[in-house]
């Protein structure tokens, strides 16, 4: 899907969940300009791959709006990123910017299973330290993928809870995340591989100076400082941003803050959290022609997972190399893929229901979820 060069701005959105695992085999690319939504609630977002600087050609376009982000989020209250793929974004790939007095807060936040890559900044949630950062809060960044990567790995700027918990780092340059205000933050099982050339101080976690977060931290592997082990002292991986030095020991406590998002993801040790995420991460599924989940990495995810598994670093910012894939597949659906156009394939209803006489809506399937649901999640247990 081809954008305007100043991208595109959804407002007010309210209760709606993005199904990009429906989408025929290549899944769908958003390239040319922005992603964002604008004072929204409630919001399910899978199984896509923006990249905002290319055009659908592959050609490097001219933006350079210092807000261009591959999903951009301005004051919203609810959000699920799950396996998304972001790159090629001039600011950040993903950024949740709090708008001050302009609708909801900023919280209640979750990116999981998503590859993170290649953009100026990885990904950012919430405001700068001057702002008012009240109620921001429950931010949750889980097996994700962050490769050729250069900083915020996440940042977190908030006065409530967030975690940075079972997540791969990979080839990182300036420093890792930088956490502001009075964040409670979980930093537990991580995986940190290969970062930039001279490894020193300032390739570490950071805390600004004047922020007063409280900050668990424990069983991150960390090339050649931490194995994973939770009797490590994982505090010396952090630093303050102003002048690099080790962070006072008056940051961080004993004990795991309670984790207040709803229904957590288990807390795996830093090695199962690498080798799931290198097994299952960014936008790798579709529904086939029949109904059926199958799997489909495109060659710049694939070739961003390989580099971590060889342990090859790519300078990011290299924008030589922000190219859509040669072979990215360029489907449509027959009409008898799904002839009643409920969003569900006939196949599937057939094989599910005996019909096509089920909706959407509907709780055939499940008590839990509805039909649809029901026929889109079937990528989570493949």
């Amino acid at each position: 899907i081809n954008l305007p060069t100043n991208g595109i701005v959804v407002s007010k959105a309210v209760d709606k969940t993005v199904l990009g695992q429906t989408a025929p085999k290549g899944g769908i690319t958003l390239t040319g300009g922005k992603f964002r939504f604008d004072h929204s609630r409630n919001l399910i977002i899978r199984y896509l791959r923006s990249r905002p600087r290319l055009d659908k050609s592959g050609s490097l376009t001219s933006e350079d709006d210092a807000h261009t982000s591959a999903f951009l989020f301005y004051g919203t209250d609810g959000v699920i990123l799950d396996h998304v793929s972001a790159s090629f974004a001039h600011d950040k790939g993903i950024n949740f910017y709090n708008n001050t007095g302009v609708g909801p807060l900023t919280r209640n936040i979750t990116v999981q299973n998503s590859l993170i890559a290649d953009s100026n900044t990885m990904m950012n949630l919430g405001n700068n330290p001057q702002a008012d950062m009240t109620n921001c809060q429950n931010f949750s960044v889980t097996y994700n993928l962050f490769g050729n990567s250069r900083h915020r790995t996440p940042n977190m700027e908030a006065l409530g809870y967030g975690e940075i918990i079972n997540n791969v780092v990979h080839g990182w340059g300036a420093r890792l995340s930088n956490v502001y205000n009075g964040l409670l933050l979980n930093h537990i099982g991580n995986y940190y591989k290969n970062p930039g050339l001279g490894e020193a101080d300032n390739k570490h976690q950071q805390v600004s100076v004047s922020a007063k977060p409280l900050i668990y931290t424990s069983s991150n592997f960390y090339s050649n400082r931490l194995t994973g082990s939770a009797s490590e002292d994982n505090r010396v991986i952090w630093s303050y941003f102003e002048n690099k030095s080790q962070l006072s020991s008056s940051f961080f406590v004993s004990n795991m803050h309670p984790r207040t998002i709803p229904n957590p993801s288990p807390i795996l040790s830093a090695q199962e959290a690498y080798d799931k995420i290198l097994a299952d991460v960014g936008a790798n599924k579709y529904m086939d022609d029949q109904g059926v989940a199958q799997t489909y990495i495109d060659e710049y995810d694939q070739s961003v997972i390989n580099n971590v598994k060889n342990n090859i670093r790519v300078e990011p910012l290299n924008t030589a190399n922000w190219r859509l894939p040669n072979n990215l597949p360029n489907n449509t659906r027959t009409s008898s893929f799904d002839s009643d156009k409920d969003g569900m394939a006939d196949a599937w209803e057939i094989r599910q229901f005996g019909d096509l006489s089920k909706g959407p809506t509907g709780n055939d399937a499940s008590s839990s979820y509805t039909n649809i649901e029901v026929f889109a999640y079937q990528v989570d247990f493949k």
